[in-house]
């Protein structure tokens, strides 16, 4: 039995019943190619004035952007521990990324 990644979102979310504080989302070039990821720090204020773009500042903690011709998938965030006790944005960032002019795909593992 295989689980998408919601799935398994809302699996850890039922789990760990904490109020969940950050929230990694995709980010698109157009209705299909994802461009990069943002993390956003569900407890702040949004600062949407003079803003085109989503970057870092407010609510946004962090872009991720894959490049030119570079296309990702949804991360799947894995934390560090089980430990309720560590910071919840502690733990791995995973995804793959697709280069349309080589042709190679790679997976994008970051350290949170």
């Amino acid at each position: 039995m295989y689980a998408s990644s919601a799935s398994l979102k809302a699996l850890i979310c039922i789990i760990d019943s904490r109020k969940q504080q950050f929230a990694y989302c995709t980010m698109f070039e157009d209705n299909i190619k994802l461009k990069g990821l943002a993390k956003f720090n569900l407890w702040k204020e949004p600062q949407l004035e003079g803003k085109e773009k989503i970057e870092v500042g407010g609510n946004v903690e962090g872009v991720i952007l894959f490049g030119p011709g570079r296309y990702g998938s949804e991360a799947v965030f894995i934390p560090r521990s089980e430990d309720a006790s560590i910071d919840e944005d502690d733990g791995y960032l995973i995804c793959f990324v697709h280069d349309e002019t080589t042709g190679y795909g790679t997976m994008l593992l970051k350290n949170e």
